[in-house]
């Protein structure tokens, strides 16, 4: 597997793209994975059922989680993740357009380090992007 510094788990082409925009201001030579589902994230970090070794693991500085995925949500994702030892302390950031409390909490309570709600305006998501990010990376 390649070493992977940032994950992003997005379904929205347009907020891929915007998040991808953001990263590459920020450094255009970190590499980053992009996946598209709650499904092909578990797949990529638990490839035939087993989870990354500790040093794939270790090069992920930040994984950027949409909440609203198809086929698992981003929450069950994060449960997953934060199940298992080599990726329970790989920095989760939750993307969501939902504003309700509730669920924010049910993230933060289920080991995400925040939570960001996603904003229509370009310029605010793009600059909430590099200010999470850049703290992970410095």
């Amino acid at each position: 597997m390649k070493n992977y510094q940032i994950v992003v788990v997005e379904d929205s082409p347009s907020d891929a793209l915007f998040t991808k925009i953001a990263l590459e201001e920020i450094d255009d030579t970190l590499d980053i994975a992009w996946l598209q589902d709650g499904e092909e994230a578990i797949n990529f970090f638990f490839p035939s059922g087993v989870p990354f070794s500790q040093s794939e693991c270790e090069s992920i500085r930040i994984i950027l989680l949409d909440l609203n995925l198809p086929r698992y949500t981003g929450l069950e994702v994060l449960g997953k993740l934060k199940s298992h030892d080599q990726t329970k302390n790989i920095p989760v950031v939750i993307f969501s357009s939902s504003e309700m409390k509730s669920g924010i909490d049910e993230c933060i309570a289920a080991g995400a380090e925040e939570y960001i709600v996603k904003s229509i305006d370009f310029d605010a998501y793009t600059n909430a992007i590099k200010e999470v990010v850049s703290k992970k990376l410095s």
